[in-house]
């Protein structure tokens, strides 16, 4: 998936779900969008076959992986 920043004027971001925030700050970070946030992307999709050869490679990985804030950008 190849996706570009996109500005909040030219398309408008989703609503109660965490998306690719671009910050005031010039960080990266994985959250909802807030007034803080200037630019915005989808977030990427892992499908199941990858998933289950990352799980294969790495056990529990993904029971051990921590969500970060969602609310970052606020």
């Amino acid at each position: 998936m190849n996706e570009f920043w996109k500005h909040p004027a030219d398309e408008a971001p989703p609503r109660g779900e965490e998306i690719l925030l671009y910050t005031g700050g010039g960080v990266m970070v994985v959250g909802n969008w807030g007034d803080d946030c200037i630019l915005w992307a989808p977030r990427p999709k892992l499908s199941k076959e990858l998933k289950a050869r990352i799980e294969g490679e790495r056990p529990g990985l993904f029971g051990r992986m921590h969500r970060a804030p969602n609310d970052l950008c606020r």
